[in-house]
């Protein structure tokens, strides 16, 4: 028995709604079909690729191998496809997550040239946790994604690639007790609620780091968000403070919605890096808007370094 695109589509369409059934309705098969072409599968490669429950199905160890592979076959074929497109000049679409604290001028700038020269071009943009955006791109579903963040963890398929440097700094509402207070320290902020990222964050992580070195505790409780939106709300209404790189506030620091607070929170720039596959690997489109970025953070460099007076290589 061979392995049939079919089969794989079958198995990568089970897994994603663990439960035969919602497949066997999207894929507009019988519910014995789909279970047939399970059991090919486990039958051809002597394993269990998925455990029988009442409420559905879940992978096992030797299906969660199967699927990530799986949907880089077909994300392969997809991008096959997309070259082929391409060379006809047809539309295309890309798919680029962010993090909660990804450089957003530099997304703005790049995705707003690329669609100046494609504006057919289907994006999809989508905010989400480092664990869930670099999943995405690991399996395909995603081109790449963007944020204030090395990923420092280890991949067979992904890279990091640093576009440019941001900052870290103290955010709060414009009338909050310290935006006036003079020659404010470290020492000040002690006391107060914070809005954080999780723990296991370089930003976190940096934070306590600073904190430490100044012989403070880090706080043990806060309120943890990856939505921007979200976490504007609750510091406009508390006296809670955040940390978030610069560049994410741009907008509410001009308008006046939020405060930076004037601390040196981080001695030396935060990275800013695109985590993606080999470019080989990238659709036609995605290669492109990835080339639009750069060149974008190009542009922010030198203009940093104008205003800075320095000089950019």
């Amino acid at each position: 028995m061979g392995i049939s695109l079919r089969r794989i589509e079958t198995f990568v369409t089970v897994a994603e709604h663990k439960n035969v059934s919602a497949a066997a309705r999207t894929l507009n098969l019988s519910q014995p079909a789909v279970t047939k072409s399970v059991r090919e599968l486990e039958r051809h490669y002597g394993v269990e690729l998925v455990h029988r429950t009442v409420a559905g199905v879940e992978l096992t160890r030797y299906g969660e191998s199967f699927y990530r592979r799986a949907k880089l076959v077909l994300s392969e074929l997809q991008h096959a496809e997309d070259e082929i497109d391409s060379l006809l000049g047809g539309k295309g679409s890309v798919s680029v997550g962010l993090l909660p604290n990804a450089y957003y001028p530099l997304v703005t700038s790049g995705l707003s040239n690329y669609l100046g020269q494609h504006p057919d071009l289907r994006v999809v943009i989508r905010e989400g946790t480092l664990d869930d955006l670099f999943r995405s791109v690991e399996i395909g579903d995603m081109d790449f994604f963007v944020g204030s963040a090395l990923v420092t963890r280890s991949s067979e398929t992904l890279v990091s690639e640093v576009l440019l440097q941001d900052r870290l700094i103290v955010i709060c509402r414009p009338d909050h007790p310290l935006t006036g207070k003079p020659d404010l320290t470290f020492a000040d902020l002690v006391g107060y609620g914070w809005v954080l990222p999780p723990r296991d964050t370089k930003i976190h992580q940096l934070f306590d780091a600073i904190l430490q070195e100044d012989g403070l505790e880090p706080p043990q409780t806060w309120i943890e968000i990856n939505t921007f939106s979200v976490l504007r709300s609750i510091l406009c209404g508390t006296d809670r403070l955040a940390i978030v790189a610069a560049s994410r506030v741009d907008l509410e620091l001009d308008h006046g919605l939020l405060s930076a607070l004037p601390l040196v929170f981080s001695p030396n720039p935060f990275p800013v890096a695109v985590v993606r596959p080999e470019e080989e690997r990238l659709s036609p489109w995605a290669r492109g808007l990835l080339t639009s970025f750069r060149q974008a953070a190009v542009e922010v460099r030198v203009a940093e370094a104008a205003y800075s007076g320095t000089t950019t290589e």
